[in-house]
């Protein structure tokens, strides 16, 4: 079953960058930021299942548990989660895009995850 849901999150942070790459191309940027971000948030749940046997059920729980458990983290999803809330209030950049996909590289090496 563990080993079920973690699959499960990756599964979605994958299908979520592959949006995003698509979003990208077509010029989409806000839609690229917030699926950027969701893969972000999916490979820091998936992190946290592993590694704690939980699953945040919203932002802010999922801060909490980074600020405990991969502090290292939160600089990052911190920055990503800014330009995820962004996104909905104001048109993307490249750089905002820039932004989420070095913050997002910095995650995926800090948890040692590949997507």
């Amino acid at each position: 079953m563990t080993t079920q849901i973690g699959g499960q999150l990756l599964d979605k942070a994958k299908e979520f960058r592959r949006e995003a790459t698509r979003c990208l191309k077509d010029g989409s940027l806000d839609s690229a930021v917030v699926l950027i971000s969701k893969t972000a948030f999916a490979v820091v749940d998936h992190h946290l299942f592993l590694k704690g046997g939980f699953i945040p059920s919203d932002h802010q729980k999922r801060k909490d548990a980074v600020r405990f458990r991969l502090p290292e983290v939160l600089p990052y999803l911190s920055d990503i989660y800014d330009k995820y809330i962004l996104a909905y209030q104001q048109r993307m950049t490249r750089t905002d895009v820039e932004v989420v996909q070095d913050a997002l590289g910095e995650i995926l090496k800090l948890v040692e995850t590949q997507i």
